[in-house]
């Protein structure tokens, strides 16, 4: 074993800079044929790997933004937070959070209560969750459960997310909020988004942030073809945050929440790079 772990490391730069270049599952399947060694390899990838996304679309704000998600395909090498993403396969890194696609794990230990899901996210515990004033409460956590635990794979990262501000000097890392959609695209290739951002947090661009990253997050499935996101008429925090992402009221079939939509540039693409 010990000369395994001596040639994993001799060549572990360049197998991790091969796959970055080639494509992770070719290379993948490649070593796990050929290579003896094919699990200590592979575990010297697998940890992370990062997918930088450059919206070319949306506002200008949307434009500018690079989010930095990283799938992670193995539960046993992520130390400190990104042991918080053991569990899942994606998380959107932004100027100063984590947003952590919640899984059907996640959503139990929220269930369990806010020790048990700071826990899992190594993060501190906000004074008040789930947020106060927010729609995010039992019934929201137990209808993404259901969601999530039915439809796998293929609608993770439809439903909610949970933001961790990254620490800093005065404050360790935190839960401050969560965010998300309410499911995949439908049949006209609409989303919408929601967001909650805990009380001690507000007022400082943080729920602006998480939606500017969920909506370039989103503009990465073509299928996409507009995002809708719904306030009350008396918040005008919450309807700020979505002016400042380009966001435009609309008719809204809700006599009780204003409607507000952001549509895709049909000219514009979106392109992936690996890095």
């Amino acid at each position: 074993m010990r000369h395994s772990k001596i040639y994993a490391h001799l060549i572990g730069w360049p197998i991790r800079l091969s796959f970055r270049l080639a494509g992770c599952s070719v290379l993948e399947w490649l070593i796990a044929k050929y290579s003896p060694y094919a699990n200590v390899l592979l575990s010297v990838y697998r940890p992370f790997q990062p997918l930088q996304i450059l919206p070319s679309h949306g506002n200008r704000q949307t434009q500018s933004l690079v989010a930095d998600i990283t799938r992670h395909k193995s539960a046993t090498h992520c130390e400190g937070l990104t042991r918080s993403i053991a569990v899942n396969n994606f998380r959107i890194e932004t100027e100063r959070l984590f947003l952590i696609a919640a899984n059907p794990e996640l959503l139990k230990a929220d269930l369990s209560g806010a020790d048990q899901l700071c826990a899992a996210l190594q993060a501190a515990r906000p004074k008040d969750w789930p947020p106060e004033g927010g729609e995010y409460d039992e019934a929201a956590i137990r209808f993404f459960l259901e969601k999530l635990s039915a439809g796998g794979q293929r609608v993770h990262g439809w439903y909610n997310w949970y933001a961790v501000l990254r620490a800093g000097s005065e404050h360790a890392a935190v839960l401050v909020g969560n965010a998300g959609f309410f499911g995949p695209p439908d049949e006209n290739g609409s989303v919408e988004v929601g967001y909650s951002v805990c009380k001690e947090w507000r007022h400082m661009g943080i729920a602006t942030e998480i939606v500017r990253a969920l909506i370039a997050h989103a503009w990465t499935n073509n299928a996409v073809k507009k995002a809708l996101a719904r306030a009350q008429p008396a918040n005008s925090p919450s309807i700020g945050v979505l002016l400042r992402n380009g966001f435009q009221e609309t008719s809204s079939s809700d006599p009780k929440k204003l409607q507000f939509e952001l549509s895709r540039n049909p000219s514009s693409s979106v392109r992936h790079t690996k890095g």
